[in-house]
């Protein structure tokens, strides 16, 4: 048996067995990096939240954030994005200058509704972000609603 013999079965097992393209992906060392229940369904589009994150984790003014999705009443039962940000030095957040930047890289249905700044991200044991609480949290005081404050998602050219 050959070896690119053994790669075929490999990838019609794959496919058999699970059915989707990104245990392919993770066969070859391409892995797309989101739990099942991380993704968000916004507005008829599956959204990774790790994509998203990867968009904010790289702006300069962000240290760390978690995307979250979660229900608010008008969403027709489909989820909200909302991001939990710490700033580096903990810095007052600019909103709209996250959220333009995030539409530079990112599609316009993944761009947040809401951000909120916090001190720090609740993690586990070992260091993993715990989202859960995240999503309980909801929407706080402290939430900031693009769509309440009339900002609309720029377009890209």
């Amino acid at each position: 048996m050959t070896f690119e013999h053994c790669t075929r079965l490999t990838f019609a097992s794959l496919d058999r067995d699970s059915n989707t393209l990104a245990h392919n992906l993770a066969t070859l060392g391409v892995v797309q990096g989101d739990r099942v229940k991380d993704r968000i369904r916004r507005r008829g589009e599956n959204i990774s939240s790790y994509e998203v994150e990867q968009a904010l984790n790289d702006h300069p003014d962000i240290e760390e954030c978690a995307v979250v999705g979660i229900r608010v009443d008008g969403a027709g039962g489909e989820d909200e994005m909302k991001s939990v940000i710490v700033t580096k030095r903990y810095n007052a957040i600019n909103h709209i200058h996250i959220l333009d930047y995030c539409a530079q890289l990112i599609p316009r249905f993944a761009v947040p509704r809401f951000t909120e700044a916090v001190t720090e991200i609740p993690k586990s044991a070992t260091g993993k972000i715990q989202k859960e609480p995240l999503r309980e949290a909801g929407i706080t005081n402290r939430t900031w609603d693009r769509e309440a404050a009339g900002y609309k998602v720029p377009r890209r050219l």
